[in-house]
């Protein structure tokens, strides 16, 4: 009789506890402003492409360095295959390769279809191009679904997942099916950018 209150009390008490979903925990990631860096895995994937064919074929992957500071602050620096480094704040990105040793400059607004990471950086911007909304968690991650706003967008959609309140990764679908997957870890503090 004892144990059977035991367990009605535990479950009693885990009713009232509610795990953060992917829209909580994107929340809570997208309204924290310590400075960070992570380590970043990125494969394009051509469309129409299967898993099979695209690892052979069709993608391209890259790794690097990101680093972040809210709010609009954001430098992605690739190591593999080239070194390439882009830098944002909240009104340009900038960007060039050491092999061609020239930078070029975007306007934020119009660099955003090229360089989604940049919505990491800038939560306004991210809330108002997309409408978010908590997806079914899988491969051990909580995940939200961000579907464009408005029909002219440059993605069709993009998928974040989150694990202990970091996006660990990012999938988008641009508008032409071209899918890319992101992957970041080793997450660590950082000087302010």
């Amino acid at each position: 009789m004892r144990a059977l209150h035991h367990l009605a009390l535990s479950l009693t008490l885990l009713s009232g506890m509610t795990l953060a979903d992917g829209l909580d925990q994107l929340n809570a990631w997208l309204t924290d402003t310590t400075p960070m860096r992570a380590r970043f895995t990125k494969a394009v994937a051509e469309k129409g492409l299967g898993p099979e064919v695209s690892s052979l074929f069709g993608e391209h992957r890259m790794e690097g360095d990101f680093l972040l500071q809210r709010p609009g602050l954001f430098r992605m620096e690739y190591r593999q295959p080239n070194w390439l480094m882009y830098v944002g704040n909240p009104q340009d990105i900038m960007g060039g390769d050491g092999r061609r040793n020239k930078m070029e400059r975007w306007p934020l607004e119009s660099a955003l279809g090229s360089f989604p990471e940049a919505y990491l950086a800038n939560p306004d911007k991210l809330q108002q191009a997309f409408t978010l909304t908590a997806a079914k968690a899988h491969d051990g991650l909580e995940w939200v679904l961000a579907l464009p706003r408005q029909a002219h967008s440059p993605f069709r959609r993009i998928e974040l997942g989150l694990a202990e309140q970091q996006v660990r990764q990012m999938v988008t679908v641009n508008r032409y099916g071209q899918r890319t997957h992101y992957v970041f870890d080793r997450f660590q503090p950082c000087p302010p950018l």
